[in-house]
């Protein structure tokens, strides 16, 4: 799983010299969960963070993040 995220972090839109300190701070982050989205399932879901992945992504603790 670490490979994975090292490989992908950033998905390249990332400053090396000046990297983000939240991942949804990333361009592609907000891109995938807009903030209108985001409010509606946290409150559904009584999730306080999009830190909690795993509320919508079941795969989550595996790495796996596809909504499928």
């Amino acid at each position: 799983m670490e490979t994975n995220l090292v490989a992908n972090a950033g998905r390249g839109n990332v400053d090396p010299e000046n990297p983000p300190l939240r991942i949804t701070e990333l361009r592609w982050f907000k891109g995938e969960h807009s903030e209108r989205e985001a409010q509606r399932m946290m409150e559904r879901l009584n999730v306080k963070s999009l830190l909690s992945c795993g509320a919508c992504h079941q795969g989550a603790e595996r790495g796996i993040f596809d909504d499928d």
